[in-house]
């Protein structure tokens, strides 16, 4: 790598972005993608492979683009193992690319980042970006210690994701006693969704008597709420008895949402799409966009939702509603609450015009969320992180 240019490591739990790493992992290798290259030498390096279609496409992407990456663990066994053997590896790496700067963006890269700035010769400086407040679910013990005592001390710089994950890192003793709090980055989509045209509406088109379609976009996960989103069908579908529900996404609980909408008797409308690589037009081709998540950092789908002019029903949690401002730019419900839930879908099918009022007010909301925005203030964060003026000297 040149000296010319910085070398950061983007840390992340994978590549494998679609099915298994979600949000967290994306945001790095987007910030890779999107430093000035003739500033930085970036890496992405992953803790598990999975060996999934994302994982390879984003490697073959990074490659084209120059990027490097490496994977710590090949094949998973238990948590204490691994983290011993990603220690290792990661030293290895570590030697062979030289990083100025860490960047974390998972809890145990955050340990790794931390362990490598005590231990490796280079000292390298580390920063963490903390997605969501859900972490060290667990092992809530040791996530109490580390954010309590070591993090703050130990990282050069934390960023928070949303205004909620900020309050909650700023309320930390050491916070509190002085140290530096913590900085807002917010996530970022491509500008090229933006720029496309609003698909029109379902009472827009040739068409009205088409069936109505709600979308809802994420793994298939607890965290995602995708059974209250099944409860919640049997109730429209009494209004909407045409009404289709597309479950766009990969995960663990395929099997189990799948039988659970045969029991609820909405099997016939709701259609597993399995993970797709052409997201943004699906939802072009939707009326209302659901997220029933029961918790979430800054949901980058939600954005991509109001870029694609898509009326938002969405749950009452940190992040999404700093993104839903209620009777706005969508409608916030409490989560895990499908009677509520189906109220307001019910109410974006049977109010078309101001569902649309709604998701054009969300339209323009969303313009100061591109990806290129979030990678320049990580650009003059890790700036200030190095001590360099702004011309980089």
């Amino acid at each position: 790598m040149s000296e010319f240019r910085i070398p950061v490591m983007q840390l992340v739990d994978g590549f494998a972005t679609e099915e298994k790493s979600g949000g967290s992992a994306q945001t790095g290798i987007q910030i890779a993608l999107a430093l000035d290259r003739s500033r930085y030498a970036p890496f992405v390096c992953g803790l598990w492979r999975y060996d999934t279609a994302s994982e390879r496409r984003w490697r073959r992407m990074l490659h084209h683009e120059g990027v490097g990456t490496a994977i710590l663990i090949e094949r998973a066994s238990r948590i204490e193992r691994d983290m011993a053997r990603a220690a290792a590896h990661l030293w290895q790496v570590l030697h062979r690319v030289q990083p100025r700067i860490i960047h974390s963006h998972f809890e145990r890269g955050d340990l790794l980042g931390f362990l490598s700035k005590i231990w490796h010769p280079r000292h390298p400086q580390i920063v963490r970006t903390m997605h969501t407040d859900q972490q060290w679910q667990n092992r809530p013990w040791l996530g109490w210690l580390l954010n309590l005592v070591a993090f703050p001390f130990g990282f050069d710089a934390e960023v928070a994701i949303s205004q909620a994950t900020k309050g909650n890192m700023d309320r930390r003793l050491a916070i509190r006693l002085g140290r530096r709090p913590a900085t807002v980055i917010y996530p970022g989509i491509s500008h090229t969704l933006l720029e496309q045209p609003a698909a029109p509406h379902r009472s827009e088109t040739n068409s009205p008597k088409r069936a109505p379609r709600l979308a809802i976009v994420g793994r298939l996960e607890r965290q995602k709420g995708h059974i209250y989103l099944l409860q919640a069908a049997v109730d429209v579908l009494r209004q909407f008895p045409s009404a289709e529900f597309w479950v766009i996404g990969a995960g663990i609980l395929q099997d189990e949402l799948e039988r659970c909408a045969a029991e609820l008797g909405v099997a016939h409308a709701v259609h597993f799409l399995g993970q797709r690589g052409d997201v943004p037009d699906l939802l072009r081709q939707t009326d209302v966009f659901v997220s029933a998540s029961l918790w979430e950092g800054f949901p980058a789908v939600i954005l991509e939702a109001m870029a694609m002019h898509r009326p938002v029903v969405a749950t009452d949690v940190s992040g999404s509603r700093e993104l839903v401002r209620h009777g706005e730019t969508g409608l916030l419900v409490p989560a895990a609450n499908p009677a509520q839930l189906a109220q307001a879908m019910r109410q974006m099918l049977s109010n078309p015009d101001a569902a649309q009022r709604m998701a054009a007010q969300a339209r323009r909301s969303v313009d100061c969320y591109t990806i290129e925005a979030m990678a320049a203030k990580y650009d003059q964060l890790y700036q200030d992180v190095l001590g360099l003026s702004p011309d980089g000297s």
